[in-house]
């Protein structure tokens, strides 16, 4: 760590360094180091989203939930340029996963419920508006991403700005998958292609064949002709069985430093494991007798009653199961969320993130 920060001090005007630092150090496992980086490059460069979205990668990653919810919602609430493609998107898909992590953490409930929601606004009750927050949030967010579940996931996203970085994803029949040709019969789907930021693109198949190897590769079209160095650091997650209980996430980099090579960054198969199950938002510790099960699984189909069109479940959806709450009391989340539960919401989440830090 002392090696990266002096590196840092004599390079402080160095962006790509700055980012190329922060996540590195996140990857070896430094959280707290590389919160701190993050937030330096959030405040040197406010308009750019995707040090926000490293923060609450990182904070969930750290089991501060609460602070990850926060940053997660100050991503999604944001405008940004449409040089950063299917952003929203594919952030939707991280934040999903985040929403099923908070619901199945119990000490986060215990202490939202322990605060007194009505000091902030006497038509608050803590528990059911987190409910209702937890359920509904996740319903839109399965919307906006299109899926619920899949079988394979690559995400790439790059150091570099003004960098032009394409995945290329090779099916198990020959079809490749990218920017000329970003759907295919099997079903693969590739979103927008970026050609003036740090990414991110996506690959995404639903039911993925099951035999056989999904190739992956990035070529590289270089960076604009103002930035001296004309290397980037590409990072690849991959993740198969997404959605399910049976999900498996791998990260890895590449540094590219030549223009217009293409690079193998290997391959992934589907898991073909019989006992999957799609993951829930896991309502743990709102029991409320002892007749109730101590957790309660909700999908993200279950909001029906309360979230109107953002509940609209997809295909291979898993049953849904509707609690008692819902009659009682929703505060309706849609997107975007209304200013006034969302302020009230990120001011819970901030005092959370206190007790939890």
């Amino acid at each position: 760590m002392r090696a990266f920060s002096s590196l840092l001090e004599q390079e402080s005007a160095d962006v790509p360094l700055a980012r190329d630092v922060a996540l590195t150090v996140r990857d070896l496992g430094f959280n707290r180091e590389a919160m701190t980086l993050c937030t330096r490059l959030m405040r040197q460069r406010p308009y750019e989203p995707q040090s926000i979205v490293a923060l609450a990668s990182i904070a969930g990653d750290s089991g501060l939930d609460a602070l990850s919810v926060v940053w997660f919602e100050v991503v999604m609430a944001g405008s940004w340029p449409a040089r950063f493609g299917s952003f929203a998107q594919i952030t939707s898909f991280s934040y999903s996963r985040q929403l099923v992590a908070t619901g199945g953490n119990a000490a986060t409930h215990a202490q939202l419920i322990d605060l007194d929601a009505s000091r902030i606004d006497s038509s608050l009750n803590t528990a059911a508006f987190w409910k209702d927050f937890l359920v509904n949030r996740r319903a839109s967010l399965i919307k906006l991403s299109g899926v619920s579940v899949a079988d394979i996931v690559v995400i790439i996203e790059w150091s570099t700005d003004n960098s032009d970085v394409d995945l290329h994803v090779f099916e198990p029949n020959g079809e490749e998958c990218f920017y000329a040709h970003p759907s295919t019969s099997s079903g693969g789907k590739l979103t927008q292609d970026v050609t003036r930021g740090f990414g991110p693109e996506m690959y995404m198949i639903r039911d993925a064949a099951k035999s056989g190897l999904y190739r992956l590769n990035v070529q590289y079209f270089g960076v604009s002709s103002n930035l001296l160095a004309p290397q980037t650091k590409v990072y690849v997650t991959t993740v198969v069985d997404w959605g399910y209980s049976t999900e498996l996430k791998n990260s890895s980099s590449v540094l590219l430093t030549q223009r217009a090579t293409t690079v193998e960054l290997g391959s992934v198969a589907r898991s073909n494991k019989e006992t999957r199950t799609p993951l829930t938002v896991v309502e743990a510790g709102f029991a409320t007798n002892s007749s109730t099960a101590s957790s309660v699984g909700i999908s993200g189909g279950s909001a029906a009653s309360t979230a109107g069109s953002d509940s609209s479940p997809t295909a291979g959806s898993p049953t849904t199961t509707t609690a008692s709450y819902h009659s009682s009391s929703s505060y309706g989340f849609a997107t975007p969320l209304s200013h006034k539960y969302l302020g009230c919401l990120l001011l819970l989440l901030l005092l959370i993130s206190i007790l939890q830090g």
